[in-house]
């Protein structure tokens, strides 16, 4: 988006949006639609991955967004990371952010063979692979008992939130009518 349109763009909707907001605005509409590649975007240090631990807690099942990641650009993955996710497509995991940080997850099943201890002597787990929630993986949903992306749940979540949100609710998430 060249200058002239991001003044019409604000203009037009009486924002004040400047060109790095343009780059993030147009790198995550990129993420939800599958594409991974963000060469050619000015985006700073300021996009990171996203983290939700109210939609998806640790010991949330989720399964291996297959799709999405195999078709990020083959120089952002190596040969034995694409193997790994193509021999656990199938598989079903649990999430878990201990030992984890940059609001990465990483997967309660996937742990290295190779035993590593603490000083003290303790043998630590060692997490192999690192995950993004919104990216590479698809969350449980209860609901519709199938494995959906984060960010669709998400909007679901933030859509029923602002239809309840004059309602007054009981523990059970049931509403209470105001004089009984």
């Amino acid at each position: 988006m060249n200058r002239a349109q991001r003044r019409l763009y604000n203009k037009q909707h009486h924002t004040n949006y400047n060109r790095h907001d343009f780059n993030l605005f147009e790198a995550v509409s990129r993420i939800r639609h599958g594409n991974y590649d963000l060469r050619g975007l000015d985006l700073g240090a300021e996009i990171m991955h996203a983290d939700n631990q109210i939609l998806a807690p640790d010991g949330t099942k989720c399964r291996l967004n297959v799709q999405g990641i195999m078709t990020r650009p083959k120089d952002n993955t190596t040969p034995e990371f694409r193997d790994w996710v193509d021999r656990h497509k199938n598989d079903i995991f649990t999430i878990t952010r201990e030992g984890v940080e940059r609001s990465l997850v990483a997967l309660e099943e996937d742990v290295e063979e190779v035993p590593k201890y603490d000083e003290k002597g303790n043998k630590l787990p060692h997490v192999r692979w690192l995950w993004d929630l919104y990216t590479d993986l698809l969350i449980y949903d209860s609901k519709t008992d199938s494995y959906r992306a984060a960010f669709e749940m998400e909007e679901d979540l933030k859509a029923h939130l602002t239809q309840t949100a004059g309602e007054i609710m009981n523990d059970n998430g049931e509403s209470i009518d105001e004089q009984g």
